[in-house]
């Protein structure tokens, strides 16, 4: 047995990720596949990354669904938007005054 070390371990990882969405988006033609069927199979460790990735989307798709989780966003969107035309309003006044102050108004 080798030790993996973490170097090997992030190389394994981001070639999961794209090869997990790669197969997602449905876009694969038959060599991208046979590519994919073929590092799949070259190491356990690069099959147990490509697991690990399949477990991580289903509990992140998990978590996005959670009544809670979709209550405190809602909350946090109707706060971002209150806030969100308040900074408007505020760097607009004080953009325009600051030109103003400028001479870099026209008028």
């Amino acid at each position: 047995m080798t030790l993996q070390t973490h170097s090997d371990h992030k190389t394994q990882r981001a070639a999961a990720t794209y090869w997990f969405n790669e197969l997602r988006s449905g876009d694969m033609n038959e060599q991208e596949q046979y590519w994919f069927t073929q590092w799949l199979c070259q190491t356990r460790e690069n099959c147990l990354a490509y697991r690990q990735m399949e477990c991580d989307w289903a509990c992140f798709d998990a978590i996005a669904e959670d009544a809670a989780i979709l209550a405190a966003r809602e909350e946090d969107r109707n706060t971002f938007l209150g806030n969100g035309v308040s900074c408007v309003t505020l760097f607009a006044a004080t953009t325009g005054q600051a030109l103003l102050s400028a001479g870099l108004a026209g008028g």
